[in-house]
């Protein structure tokens, strides 16, 4: 897969490839969508300034990008908004995101993502696929964000204690193996 057109401030391929991508992946068999959302976005461009925002949004970029397994495809589809494309069963991801999050949370300035990921057979319409997905970030955004959601099970937020910061939390459930 050859990016048609490169983000400018992640390096990251766009939507457009995205799109195509889901698509070609979905027509030749099964596919898991990983979408993920840099959390308090709006809350370090308004404290820090834009730059920071900037700089956020490219850490994660390279982040994302340096903890890519082999066939795994990263994209930023917009704003804070980024997807990952994988062959990879479901049951892969808790792991990947939990690496995710520690390297996120370990860099100078830590960063949290909120992940919703869904696993499709092939020929599923990718709206499906996609919708799953974002259903699942949500309830990670809900859960208290800083997470990864592989299912629909309700998600309640960590307890946390006073004062603390909670920054890699993934709480994911492993699908039952068919």
């Amino acid at each position: 897969m050859s990016p048609t057109f490169l983000d400018t401030l992640t390096g990251l391929p766009t939507r457009s490839d995205f799109q195509h991508d889901l698509r070609t992946h979905l027509h030749e068999g099964a596919c898991t969508l990983i979408l993920c959302d840099l959390d308090h976005l709006k809350l370090i461009n308004d404290t820090f300034g834009h730059r920071a925002g900037d700089d956020a949004l490219r850490d994660l970029g390279l982040t994302l990008t340096a903890h890519l397994p082999a066939g795994w495809h990263a994209y930023r589809l917009s704003g804070d908004e980024f997807a990952l494309l994988t062959r990879a069963p479901l049951a892969d991801v808790p792991a990947w995101a939990a690496t995710l999050l520690n390297a996120l949370a370990a860099r100078p300035h830590p960063l949290r993502v909120s992940m919703g990921a869904a696993h499709a057979p092939q020929h599923t319409p990718p709206d499906t696929l996609f919708d799953d997905a974002d259903r699942r970030l949500y309830s990670a955004k809900r859960g208290g964000r800083g997470r990864a959601v592989i299912d629909d099970a309700p998600h309640t937020p960590p307890p946390r204690s006073r004062g603390a910061c909670s920054n890699a939390t993934t709480h994911t459930r492993t699908p039952p193996r068919s």
